[in-house]
């Protein structure tokens, strides 16, 4: 079963632009000029009526491939329908031949240049102009605050380095000071095993500071294929961007900003080392169409549709390892999900819909948002549903939750963010309970530095506007709450009572961090 995707959407636009072409060409031979004519004004301003009314107030939107395709119809329609107006016009005046193709040919020229352009320097100008980006920044000294408790449900690590990977092997060493060893040994209890398969979910459907750090995600696949025990695994970093996806830019979010994620797998797999990407967009209706399988599928690569919004995928890596993210590796004839790992890796920042990005929310780049379907949208079903809850509990739960925080995005844009609006804060956060993690990430980093309440995990102020594009002003609160209730439904034990989380910080002055009062 397959469902119409973005592919087909695109090769439609592009059946739509090659017809206009041909009606421009009759409308030049003066072959029924008049009826060629109407139908280029018609295509034309359709697409800028849909343009126009999809868009609307939510500037994002401008972003989306619809809406891209759309601009490109119109883009395309005003050179040829000038190029008509002029040229008639001409031959009124008696212009000579030469001259008139002369204007024609420079209407035309400068009409694809612009087309050529669109995909970034007209959307980049029209997105800019219509929501110019502000910082939420109103404290620019933040203070880490270290949490105890006498009775802990959760525990959340968090660690400062003088970069990425500094910052990671002190939060390993610290988690493994405090009893959490990252590695499976035959001695020691932990996460990774030598020969586990290590699914690394990143964030890669924004550029610059909107994606996850990949000098992060380079330190720790360092660390995977360092296993004290020799690794011999596999790890594949996948993602499934709901409109875009950036998986090999030269925008990345990095000390060296064309080291994209593709450039960090090559980097592992030419030294030997079976580490590979797998693009989700390709079969989960981003990048083509969504191809819809059943569970018991042995050789496609598709989603599995369930109900309530909820999906997984089913792919064959690179080196031939049949995954279910849902049941695990494809062995001797059955699942086993014992020697899979998954490793939730999101990047900390506000969101202009949610409130906040972070490990909770990031699981929207684990399901496939055309397949939820069932009378709500991806983001109605976090905050009504508990989505993001019932996808960790009926699909995969993270063995770890990895918060990229080494540059914090606080742009009134987000998702998206720049270079020269995010914060260099440094940090990495961990923790098992991705609910915990999300609640002192919003709480004690982000807001903090915003004070925007929507960025506070604890906001009661439900109201629905059209500036948040009918959201809860709290949709954090919210989507945390109706998540952690649906997997405490599974029997997991999840907290947002700070009374209930110790926080552990290692790498800090001791300016720069505090015991919290209501902790002692």
């Amino acid at each position: 079963m397959v469902h119409f995707g973005n592919a087909e959407k695109r090769q439609g636009h592009r059946i739509l632009q090659i017809h206009m072409i041909v009606r421009y060409l009759r409308v030049i031979a003066v072959d029924k000029e008049k009826p060629n004519l109407i139908g280029m004004i018609s295509i034309t301003f359709a697409a800028l009526a849909w343009l126009l009314l999809r868009t609307g107030t939510r500037f994002d939107r401008i972003r989306y491939p619809c809406q891209r395709a759309s601009l490109d119809m119109v883009l395309l329609g005003i050179p040829l329908l000038g190029s008509f107006m002029v040229r008639n016009k001409a031959k009124k005046r008696e212009w000579s031949k030469k001259r008139i193709a002369f204007l024609v040919s420079g209407i035309l020229v400068a009409g694809m240049g612009m087309l050529v352009a669109s995909n970034s320097f007209i959307f980049n100008l029209l997105y800019a102009s219509l929501k110019p980006e502000t910082s939420y920044v109103q404290n620019k000294d933040l203070t880490i605050t270290e949490l105890h408790s006498d009775a802990p449900v959760s525990t959340v690590y968090v660690a400062k380095g003088g970069d990425p990977a500094d910052s990671l092997n002190s939060l390993l060493s610290l988690m493994g000071e405090k009893g959490l060893s990252i590695y499976q040994t035959s001695q020691t209890e932990g996460i990774i095993g030598k020969e586990d398969t290590v699914l690394i979910k990143i964030n890669g459907e924004w550029q610059q500071r909107g994606g996850t750090n990949t000098d992060l995600l380079k330190a720790f696949i360092q660390k995977v294929i360092d296993h004290p025990e020799g690794f011999g695994g596999e790890v594949v970093v996948v993602e499934n961007g709901q409109w875009a996806i950036f998986l090999d830019s030269n925008q990345s979010n990095a000390e060296e900003k064309r080291q994209s994620f593709q450039k960090v797998v090559n980097y592992f797999e030419n030294q030997g080392y079976q580490v590979s990407l797998y693009d989700w967009t390709g079969i989960g209706g981003t990048a083509g169409e969504v191809i819809v399988i059943e569970e018991n599928e042995r050789e496609k690569d598709g989603y599995v549709d369930l109900p309530a919004g909820v999906s997984y995928p089913i792919f064959t890596t690179k080196f031939g390892t049949r995954i279910s993210l849902k049941d695990g590796i494809w062995k001797e004839g059955k699942y086993d999900k014992s020697q899979l790992k998954f490793i939730n890796m999101p990047v900390l920042k506000s969101h202009s819909l949610m409130g906040v990005t972070a490990a909770t929310k990031h699981y929207m780049g684990v399901l496939s948002t055309p397949l939820c379907n069932d009378g709500f949208d991806q983001h109605q079903g976090m905050i009504e549903q508990g989505l993001m809850g019932r996808m960790m509990a009926e699909v995969i739960y993270p063995d770890l939750n990895v918060i990229d925080a080494n540059y914090i995005g606080v742009s009134s844009r987000g998702p998206a963010s720049s270079y020269e609006s995010a914060y260099k804060a440094d940090l990495v956060l961990a923790g098992l309970d991705p609910i915990a993690l999300d609640y002192y990430a919003g709480k004690y980093i982000l807001y903090p530095l915003t004070k925007f309440e929507r960025h506070h995990p604890d906001c009661r102020d439900s109201k629905r506007t059209s500036r948040y594009w009918g959201y809860p002003y709290n949709a954090f609160h919210q989507y945390l709450t109706v998540s952690k209730r649906e997997l405490e439904k599974s029997g997991y034990q999840l907290t947002m009572n700070e009374k209930k989380i110790q926080v552990f910080v290692a790498g800090f002055k001791d300016s720069s961090r505090e015991m919290h009062p209501l902790s002692r």
